[in-house]
């Protein structure tokens, strides 16, 4: 009589009646008898429950109530408004009925409180770092202050959750700013905008981009400074007041190049540790490198001047950016061999007499020693 009387594949149904045996369920009811079932001596055709009761996994009264949709600040754009659907796919596991009506609702008994906030405080201890964009070059940049990209987007138009869910069944699977179909051309322009091309900028640029003929690109010109690369122009209202009246041109930030930027360019090219004795002979006519290197530019036709002598000198074998200075001994083998390059060749009618060939030591005894 029990299994006669146990209405089969119900298991929905059991999760909020605790029975599949269709007596117990019926005997609840006002009409709380057999003839709920039996009509006189007619047997049912089943005892399936939804032969009788219509049943809709998309029931109204699992949804959140329209006032409190609005209060949940959009939570249907990560989560299912269907109560039961989004708690089945529970991270912890599948979530029953009787879950939820025997712990949080009274019975089964309506109405109750239906909206998510009834049972759930915030459950978002982890969305700061679901929500960290990979790309670590966007935030404290002066442009994105941080990496976060939920704050990011909060204050945009059309922003908030929404402008990377659509949806709890469309989950966003990056947090990569520049994935495809987010912002993979949002910077598109940067460079061309990042770009000085004027002839006093390119002439700048001899010194601070090593490569400028195509243009200087401030950005890794900038790259040195304190407050970064972008942070320096985008980020300083100290500096740049209102970033979007300037350009890329050199001039339009500084002045004529001199006072401030350059106040260390003479000490930067002056060689200090020079013996006074190497000008006042007359080998080297400066002890500073514009002035030094000025006799020898006439050996190299492609430099306009000593300042691209040097700046743009692309031979690592001449030049090596990473540990050159003012010292000549960065860049030249000093006098190679000074014995050698101050011996008098064919002088050896002088040796009679004078014992050497070294006009050093010959010319030790002069006055003008």
């Amino acid at each position: 009589i029990t299994t006669i009387h146990t209405a089969p594949a119900s298991q929905e149904c059991v999760d909020c009646h605790e029975t599949a045996d269709v007596r117990t369920i019926h005997g609840a009811t006002q009409a709380a008898s057999c003839v709920v079932c039996h009509d006189g001596r007619t047997l049912p055709a089943t005892t399936k429950c939804t032969s009788c009761h219509a049943y809709s996994p998309v029931d109204t009264k699992h949804y959140p109530t329209a006032e409190h949709a609005a209060s949940d600040a959009g939570c249907d754009q990560c989560h299912y408004t269907d109560l039961k659907t989004e708690h089945f796919k529970s991270s912890a596991g599948p979530v029953s009925c009787v879950q939820c009506h025997e712990t949080y609702v009274d019975g089964f008994t309506a109405p109750w409180d239906d909206s998510c906030a009834a049972c759930h405080a915030v459950k978002h201890d982890r969305q700061a770092d679901d929500h960290v964009s990979t790309r670590t070059d966007c935030a404290g940049s002066g442009c994105h202050d941080v990496g976060d990209v939920s704050v990011v987007h909060a204050g945009l138009s059309g922003g908030g959750c929404s402008a990377c869910h659509t949806g709890p069944a469309t989950p966003p699977t990056t947090t990569d700013c520049t994935s495809s179909g987010c912002h993979s051309a949002f910077h598109a322009g940067k460079t061309v905008a990042h770009t000085a091309t004027t002839p006093a900028s390119l002439g700048c640029g001899r010194c601070h981009d090593k490569d400028p003929l195509a243009g200087v690109n401030v950005e890794p010109v900038h790259a040195a400074a304190p407050e970064g690369a972008c942070w320096v122009c985008h980020g300083n209202p100290a500096r740049v007041p209102d970033v979007s009246l300037e350009t890329a041109e050199c001039a339009s930030c500084h002045g004529v190049s001199g006072t401030e930027y350059h106040r260390t360019m003479n000490a930067k090219h002056t060689f200090g540790a020079m013996d006074p004795s190497c000008v006042s002979a007359g080998c080297h006519a400066a002890k500073t490198l514009p002035e030094a290197h000025a006799p020898y530019l006439a050996r190299y036709p492609q430099y306009t001047d000593t300042c691209a002598l040097c700046h743009l000198n692309a031979d690592a074998g001449r030049i090596d950016w990473a540990t050159a200075s003012a010292d000549c001994s960065t860049c030249h083998t000093v006098h190679g061999d000074i014995t050698t390059i101050h011996t008098a060749p064919a002088s050896q009618e002088c040796v009679d007499c004078h014992e050497t060939a070294d006009v050093r030591t010959i010319h030790g005894a002069t006055q003008a020693a």
